[in-house]
Order: structure tokens, then sequence, then C-alpha cells
């Protein structure tokens, strides 16, 4: 009965250090995301967003330039002649 009871005990002892060991990684988690957050935050704060979403706007209508001369079939200069001789 004795040893029971001191395996019982040091069961309890383990299962407080886990459950210790969970609260601790809890709140070591939640102050790396309140870090992450303000961080953040700050960043975002000094970024100028008008400023980015032109450069963003601006290289769109570049891309979408690029793609329609790409699938636009130019006439070349011999094709208006034969055109214009018809």
């Amino acid at each position: 009965m004795d040893t029971f009871l001191k395996c019982n005990h040091h069961g309890k002892e383990i299962n407080e250090q886990l459950k210790s060991s969970k609260k601790e990684r809890r709140k070591l988690a939640e102050r790396v995301m309140i870090t992450r957050l303000s961080l953040y935050n700050t960043r975002m704060q000094k970024c100028d967003h008008t400023k980015l979403y032109n450069k963003i706007s601006d290289k769109n209508v570049k891309l979408v330039r690029e793609r329609l001369t790409q699938t636009i079939i130019w006439p070349f200069e011999d094709d208006e002649i034969v055109e214009s001789l018809d």
C-alpha cells in the first residue's frame, strides 16, 4: 500500500508539471502573438497605402497592356498594300 501511495504521489506531481508547462506554453504563445501583432500594426502605420496602391495598379496596367499586345495580331505593311490594290 505504501508503494502505491508513493507512485500515485509522483503521478500527481508529473500531471501538475505537465499542466503547468502547458499553461506556460500558452502564455508564451499569447505573448508572441501580441508582439507580432504590435510589430505588424507599427509597420502598417508607417506604410504609405496610397503609394503602395498606386504602384500595384501601375504594374497591373502595364501587365494588361503587355498581354493585349501579345494577343493582338498586328497587320503588316505588306497586307495593307495588298488590300489597297484590290
